[in-house]
């Protein structure tokens, strides 16, 4: 793909709190639509072919949450998901106190980024309408900017494994296919008695019988991360409103997601890496988590309550970055 503007769904976030846009009477939400019109006219696009509703702007869900969050959000996550710097457009509509001092806002992640890309000074206009002459001077060059930088080529920073590599590839080897990607171990080729012998078990896992793993196949060192499900809703491939309940995202093990959303993010790995990602099959995950092993328990064949410590362990690690 030459540039992001040839992508076959466009969908950009506009961040403001709904206190700001009743206190003006509603003009950031006019401005939003103004925006939307005139950046679809200059990209050449219509309402069919953005995808999504046909919009390529819409509220950030997390503006809600408060315009810093929403915009730590976009200034984290964006730029490393799609290796670009470039993707953040602040507007600076109403009067931000810390802004005014270039010693306040220099060093802070978020403020910077505000500071530095004022391509429109947008507080002169927020007691006027968005038709008046000025106003719509001030969004054609706010839009020529957006355009111009999504125009610009890009290179994806997957860096998917050549056919040679894979077959240098030994069983324990790890790889990731991009820096976001998920770590990948190769579990080699097997045998292995799956399901639990009778008198142990539920019903559905016996009988105890033979399964042949014939080829070597590679499966995700760590469970899924906010921040691997986070680059993948940057980028689109994933639902962005995925809570992570107060315990925390960064490397911590991504909750409250669906098996469509697992279908989702595989599919989008296979999408960005051309390769066929997908989710593993009982036998598979099976074989993988006994690594070798016949024992009834992952921790063992102990008594329950060593069972129930052992699962205690196991939630106090969940809540702790992975890796």
């Amino acid at each position: 793909m030459a540039s992001l503007a040839q992508l076959p769904e466009l969908v950009g976030f506009f961040s403001y709190s709904r206190e700001d846009d009743e206190a003006f009477r509603g003009s950031l939400s006019a401005l939003r639509d103004a925006i939307q019109r005139v950046l679809s006219a200059q990209l050449g696009r219509t309402r069919r072919n953005f995808g999504r509703g046909g919009r390529v702007l819409h509220p950030d869900r997390h503006a809600a949450r408060g315009c810093q969050q929403a915009l730590q959000v976009r200034v984290r996550i964006v730029p490393r998901a799609l290796g670009r710097n470039d993707l953040v457009f602040p507007i600076h509509y109403i009067l931000v106190p810390a802004l005014l001092d270039e010693a306040e806002w220099r060093d802070d992640p978020v403020l910077s980024v505000v500071g530095k890309r004022q391509y429109v000074d947008w507080r002169n206009y927020r007691y006027f309408s968005v038709d008046t002459p000025a106003f719509g001077q001030a969004i054609d060059q706010f839009c020529g900017k957006i355009a111009e930088t999504l125009r610009r080529r890009w290179v994806s920073p997957v860096t998917a494994l050549t056919a040679a590599q894979e077959r240098a590839l030994k069983a324990g080897d790890s790889f990731k296919e991009g820096t976001d990607c998920p770590q990948m171990i190769v579990v080699p080729a097997g045998r292995f008695l799956m399901g639990s012998p009778a008198g142990q078990g539920s019903d559905d896992e016996c009988p105890q019988h033979e399964v042949t793993i014939a080829k070597p196949f590679a499966v995700a060192k760590f469970a899924l991360t906010f921040d691997e499900w986070d680059a993948c809703a940057a980028r689109g491939g994933c639902r962005p409103d995925v809570s992570d309940s107060g315990w925390g995202r960064g490397r911590r093990p991504v909750i409250n997601v669906s098996w469509d959303d697992a279908q989702a993010y595989v599919k989008w790995l296979s999408s960005i890496t051309g390769k066929p990602y997908r989710l593993l099959s009982e036998a598979e995950y099976e074989y993988a988590a006994r690594a070798g092993s016949q024992r009834a328990y992952p921790w063992g064949g102990g008594r329950r309550d060593q069972a129930e410590s052992q699962a205690d362990g196991q939630l106090r690690r969940l809540r702790q970055p992975m890796g």
